[in-house]
């Protein structure tokens, strides 16, 4: 890690010998959420923002044995540092949004072991107008910062279209939609809700990973 004010290294960190890759921070600084390079598995390790020092990892989920899905990628932490949501797809492929397919998941950290597929958000079950065309074009998600109305909000890339708004093949669409997941998932069952694409992009551009800012005026309370 780096002092993000001074450019410092940090040493005496707790992960000076630990390759972590794609790692994120929850919003509340407690948690850090990365994908083991040794292994690809994911995992969460505790983070304390005084002492800027990381501890106790914890395996989350194998990558498994299923070639389609044996890539985990871009992970990202809720607000209150309990579950890690991602994208899986087939290792290597899926390391590149143009050249494999990916859905969402998301783990619980406080039960390692426990993945649920994002259905809804992922519209397997939808009756996309294009058909098996949309499937399977989940890439990069990423929490707000906050939860709010009882749901954290992820933002991620799709390939999917939009109506008569966004039509053409996989390479010509990638745009940004938002995705609602329950604040407090229930065993079994998907906590993701149908996402939405997020108004006032310009759809004749191809966009990457979006992130969430809080205005400047905005304590984030």
């Amino acid at each position: 890690m780096w002092d993000a004010t001074t450019g410092a290294k940090l040493m005496g960190t707790g992960i000076d010998d630990l390759v972590l890759n794609m790692p994120a921070f929850s919003s509340d600084g407690r948690k850090i959420a990365y994908v083991d390079h040794a292994n690809l598995s994911l995992m969460a390790l505790d983070y304390d923002a005084v002492t800027r020092t990381a501890a106790n990892p914890v395996k989350l989920v194998d990558p498994g044995a299923d070639p389609t899905l044996n890539g985990i990628i871009f992970p990202s932490v809720t607000p209150d540092g309990r579950y890690v949501i991602y994208h899986r797809g087939a290792y290597p492929a899926m390391l590149d949004t143009r050249n494999g397919t990916s859905d969402m998941f998301l783990a619980s950290i406080e039960q390692p072991g426990v993945e649920v597929r994002l259905r809804a958000g992922n519209g397997d079950d939808h009756p996309f107008y294009a058909g098996d065309r949309d499937r399977h074009w989940n890439y990069e998600p990423t929490f707000a910062p906050r939860s709010s109305g009882g749901y954290n909000w992820a933002v991620f890339t799709s390939r999917r279209t939009f109506g008569n708004k966004l039509e053409g093949g996989k390479d010509a669409v990638k745009q940004l939609w938002v995705v609602a997941i329950d604040e407090n998932p229930q065993p079994g069952v998907d906590p993701s809700h149908p996402a939405f694409w997020l108004h006032g992009q310009d759809v004749n551009t191809l966009n990457m990973r979006g992130f969430w800012v809080h205005k400047n005026d905005d304590p984030g309370g």
